[in-house]
């Protein structure tokens, strides 16, 4: 269908593939051509690890988030140097699971820090465990020296990447939010060929699937917002964020088609594909930027500053994690010390890779670690009976690793499985003689052992219920999304200082624009008008509480019980932005003033202050009110009155999600 995701194979993408290659290849030979064969193993790991690790980032910004992540992982080594013999039977022993529990604790707090600081954790805890009680760590030092060469090599590949490609993942990003908007268009083309879509019509229930064109629609957000982030640290600086601006408003103007007639309808959704697609080829062919503003990145102390004031004020979320991944940790260690199998290490390697403080929902992470470790070891089995060991098996290896890049990032059983399947075959080529020794079984068992802790730990010791975090989300969505409400009214939500003038325009929101010269027009203008902001405002608030929901679907039933309770109400939220954004285009009436305050008023009850006409410009329609107009503002007032009815206190889960189709019959 149009609408479907695309991800073409760019020079972006081919780069990384190729990295991927080269930073396998590169070990593999100093293994089998040198003889150095525990050595190559930790070269690997270096790269392997920050290859899994690697975010969507410029090439400067990428580049430090590897160095932050390395320099905080290689500590790990200095951990797992202080692991003992086996068998929990001395002081030393029990001082190293204490030891290991007080480190967990440390890394877990820092890591709610910042995404490159919880990679880093990660990093840590995995080299902490795989270097514990293994044969290919002769010395704990000359393994991180090994493993920082690794890192060196990565880092290498991407500074040429930097300089051979540039700005490739900025113009793949802006790409995508433009292909986004594309698809978008043509959904809403495809859904409204027999007229607009209902205002009332069934509401997408799950936070996951939704209809296609909510689908379309969300995906527009979520490139525009991936667009957003990339680009605030890289050359494009305001060309880029005023590019964004009318991407979004364009979807608006597509949104307020799919619940108009033509003639209410602020535009055409098809002229919108026709205009992204020219755009999109325009940003896809464009290979230099102009120079990047002066850098006004934090400062050294400025950065301290904000560790210290991090450590000084302890958030409940980062603590009440911490104390889970410590206690995970040292149960882990403890078990592995009992068991003392020349693999049972993989027991503590599986549980620091689910157990991160802010990676989602650990039980979800346990289940796919553990079918993840299942299709490596598959993969792996695969590999030691057809392919000869050697630099047949190399092959194997590379190959794997050229494919990682590939796989999507929010299909985590994939990542998994790849990466069980390296280590597993990595492993076995440097293991002396020419036979393949498939140890996956001992593997898996630990792998099924250590899911088992995190399971435990998280749910039957200590259950993680997410409803403390969902209801703050839900507020701060609802009071969001009045504020835009009201704001549109003609009513602001806040109350203006003494010498404030209101946010007010006169001009029509730009087009997508074909050429690269209507950039020098668009870049001397205001900014997007307040309305738009507010608009951007509800739409991140109402996302990061249907991510939340998300995840506690995925919890078992103490904690997705609530996750389904509050999911009607998301999608009526949701469902409530899209209808505002459409009343945008209609004309201004005094109906439509009282229709989108009344909807406010339902949403978020809060006193009128400060009447502000805004004056936002709108489409040219005819002046008499039409039974488009009056259906979707009435449905607006009847949607937003319906959320206090598809949320109530005590309700059951079953009940409140047939809360949705009370709205029909309320109409």
């Amino acid at each position: 269908m149009a609408f479907e995701r695309r991800r073409p194979f760019d020079e972006y993408t081919a780069s990384r593939v190729i990295r991927g290659a080269v930073g396998a290849f590169i070990p593999l030979a100093i293994s089998l051509e040198t003889g150095h064969l525990s050595q190559g193993l930790w070269v690997f790991m270096g790269v392997l690890l920050l290859l899994q690790v690697e975010k969507p980032l410029p090439y400067l910004a990428r580049i430090r988030y590897a160095l932050t992540t390395a320099t905080i992982g290689i500590f790990g080594f200095v951990i797992g140097a202080l692991v003992p013999g086996s068998g929990v039977s001395t002081v030393r022993d029990i001082i190293l699971i204490l030891a290991m529990g007080l480190v967990s604790f440390a890394v877990g707090y820092m890591s709610g820090f910042d995404m490159a600081w919880s990679s880093g954790a990660a990093t840590l805890l995995m080299l902490a465990s795989t270097s514990m009680d293994n044969d290919a760590v002769e010395t704990h030092w000359n393994a991180a020296l090994w493993f920082a060469l690794g890192v060196g090599i990565y880092i290498a590949m991407l500074v040429i990447e930097w300089l051979l490609l540039r700005d490739a993942p900025e113009r793949q990003a802006m790409g995508e939010a433009l292909s986004a908007l594309e698809r978008y268009a043509d959904a809403v083309e495809e859904a409204t060929a027999d007229g607009p879509t209902s205002p009332l019509a069934p509401l997408p229930i799950s936070p996951t699937l939704a209809d296609p064109v909510t689908k379309a629609r969300r995906e527009v957000y979520a490139a525009t917002t991936q667009a957003r982030k990339l680009t605030s640290v890289s050359r494009w600086g305001k060309k880029a964020a005023v590019m964004m601006d009318a991407v979004g408003m364009e979807t608006a103007k597509v949104t307020s088609a799919r619940f108009l007639p033509a003639n209410l309808s602020a535009t055409s959704p098809k002229q919108i594909a026709q205009n992204a697609r020219a755009e999109e080829a325009l940003v896809a062919s464009r290979k230099k930027l102009p120079a990047p503003p002066a850098s006004d990145a934090p400062k050294v102390e400025f950065r301290a500053r904000q560790i210290w004031e991090f450590i000084l004020h302890p958030k409940k979320d980062n603590v009440m994690g911490a104390l889970r991944l410590s206690l995970a940790m040292a149960t882990a260690v403890a078990v592995h010390r009992v068991v003392g199998t020349p693999h049972s290490y993989w027991i503590v390697v599986t549980v620091a890779l689910i157990m991160r403080t802010n990676a989602g929902s650990a039980y979800a992470r346990a289940l796919e670690r553990t079918l993840g470790a299942i299709g490596g070891l598959g993969i792996g089995w695969a590999v030691f009976q057809f392919v000869p060991k050697g630099w047949p098996q190399a092959i194997a290896i590379i190959v794997l690793m050229a494919i990682t890049p590939l796989l999507k990032r929010d299909v985590p059983v994939t990542q998994q499985a790849t990466f069980t399947a390296l280590i597993l075959v990595f492993t076995n080529l440097i293991l002396p003689g020419s036979v393949s020794v498939n140890y996956g079984p001992e593997r898996l068992e630990a792998t099924a052992i250590g899911a088992a802790i995190v399971v435990l730990i998280g749910y039957a010791i200590w259950p993680k219920s997410r409803e403390g975090r969902i209801i703050p989300l839900a507020k701060t969505a609802r009071k969001k999304v009045a504020k835009m409400l009201r704001f549109e009214s003609g009513i602001s939500a806040e109350p203006l200082d003494e010498g404030d003038e209101p946010v007010a325009t006169d001009q029509q929101p730009p087009p997508l624009w074909p050429d690269d010269d209507a950039y020098k027009t668009l870049l001397t203008e205001d900014p997007p008008d307040e309305l738009t902001t507010l608009r951007q405002e509800a739409r991140r608030a109402e996302s990061a509480l249907r991510h939340q929901l998300a995840r506690g679907l995925t919890e078992p039933s103490i904690v997705s019980a609530q996750a389904a309770m509050w999911t009607p109400s998301s999608a009526a939220l949701e469902r409530l932005v899209d209808l505002a954004t459409a009343a945008e285009w209609l004309p201004a009436s005094d109906s439509k003033s009282s229709a989108l305050a009344r909807a406010a008023e339902a949403v978020h009850p809060g006193p009128v202050k400060n009447p502000v006409p805004h004056n936002r410009p709108v489409a040219k329609l005819p002046a008499a009110p039409s039974e488009a107009e009056a259906e979707l503002l009435r449905s607006m007032v009847v949607l937003a009155s319906s959320l206090e009815t598809l949320t109530p206190p005590g309700h059951l889960a079953k009940a409140a999600l047939k809360g949705v189709e009370n709205i029909q019959g309320a109409v």
